[in-house]
């Protein structure tokens, strides 16, 4: 009731938890978890199988094209305590233990029943990925490369590119031209869902 109030009072801000961020950070929402992105941050948002999303407030836009949908949006939102299920909402990138293989570090950002985000570091060496049979989705964060698969076919990788690797990409390998940062979403190895 109270959260109701302070929508039609202009005051939803107040109900929400403002967290700083800074650039690495992996903010993890659960479904039903109401938030909002402040000015000048830039996400990648990996989210599980859904395309709905509830809007309770859109900053005093009243725009036609993007309606409200309070009703609906109550009935699924975590409200006090059944907002925590005892794993931290954010990781902090220089906190992640690094793991260091053939000069290429690995961190472990999130790790859901439904995907896992790593934050990989390469230096020159080219990163083999493997799909396990499953799509992979790399996402540049830093730096030049391209990704080659082994029929020699290639796409570009900078910041801000997202390449999709399907299951049946043969040999996918990352080639850094020197330094490149880039997010690998994996879908888990046995995965409770099945894709459409």
């Amino acid at each position: 009731e109270g959260f109701v109030d302070a929508i039609r009072n202009g005051q939803v801000l107040d109900c929400l938890v403002r967290i700083e961020v800074q650039p690495g950070d992996c903010v993890r929402l659960p479904s039903g978890i109401c938030h909002a992105l402040g000015a000048g941050v830039l996400v990648t948002e990996a989210q599980t199988p859904s395309d709905t999303t509830f809007r309770v407030w859109d900053w005093d836009r009243n725009d036609p094209g993007r309606p409200l949908h309070l009703e609906a949006a109550l009935q699924c939102m975590r409200f006090g305590q059944r907002q925590h299920d005892g794993r931290p909402a954010v990781t902090r990138l220089e906190e992640v233990t690094p793991v260091i293989h053939n000069g290429i570090t690995t961190r472990r950002m999130c790790s859901t029943d439904d995907f896992t985000i790593d934050h990989v570091e390469l230096n020159e060496r080219p990163l083999t990925i493997t799909t396990h049979d499953e799509p992979t989705v790399l996402i540049g964060v830093f730096g030049d490369a391209r990704v080659i698969d082994g029929e020699g076919r290639s796409t570009r990788l900078i910041a801000g590119d997202t390449v999709l690797l399907p299951a049946s990409c043969p040999q996918p390998e990352v080639h850094p031209a020197s330094r490149a940062k880039l997010l690998q979403i994996n879908l888990p190895l046995i995965s409770p869902r099945t894709l459409a």
